[in-house]
């Protein structure tokens, strides 16, 4: 091998040449992935067994912790034995972190729904959307979760202008 076929062979990995002199070109696949690759989205089945599971998994999920870094750990367990249990009904293994996610993107879209349905857009237009049955049991499961909507006896601070409160004090 002269020169020339050792630099030919490190600028050109991938091309050989033959004895009858043609040149070859041999094309490899590369090594790392660009993209990674998604798993497919959660079956209906996956996500009613998600909901069954966060259901019986409420408090430890979303209830109150007390003592310092026991609650993050149990959490965190939790949504793993979720997982567990999604992943034994579906063909894909989920993680917890997973099936939180997908458990709060569902109460959003469920959420999403429930308003649009409450208050509709005005001027025409298409009815919105009424929720699947799994964003409907997702708004039941969170029936008796405290919720920040509005206060009872609160006001609307869209009207109230700049008062004078000189003028209040010295009455």
């Amino acid at each position: 091998m002269d020169e020339v076929d050792i630099l030919y062979d490190i600028l050109m990995p991938n091309v050989s040449t033959a004895d009858t002199e043609e040149t070859v070109c041999t094309i490899s696949p590369p090594l790392v992935s660009s993209t990674p690759k998604r798993k497919p989205t959660w079956t209906d089945l996956e996500q009613s067994v998600l909901l069954e599971e966060v259901t019986k998994r409420e408090k430890s999920l979303f209830g109150k912790f007390k003592g310092c870094g026991r609650g993050k750990k149990e959490r965190e367990t939790a949504w793993e034995d979720v997982a567990k249990a999604v992943s034994q009904v579906g063909v894909y293994v989920r993680t917890g972190k997973e099936a939180g996610k997908q458990y709060a993107n569902l109460k959003c879209r469920a959420k999403d729904k429930i308003s649009q349905m409450k208050r509709p857009k005005t001027g025409g237009g298409p009815k919105p959307q009424s929720p699947t049955p799994i964003e409907r049991a997702v708004i039941d499961s969170m029936d008796g979760r405290p919720s920040l909507q509005g206060l009872d006896s609160g006001i609307d601070t869209g009207g109230i202008h700049r008062r004078n409160i000189k003028a209040e004090i010295n009455v």
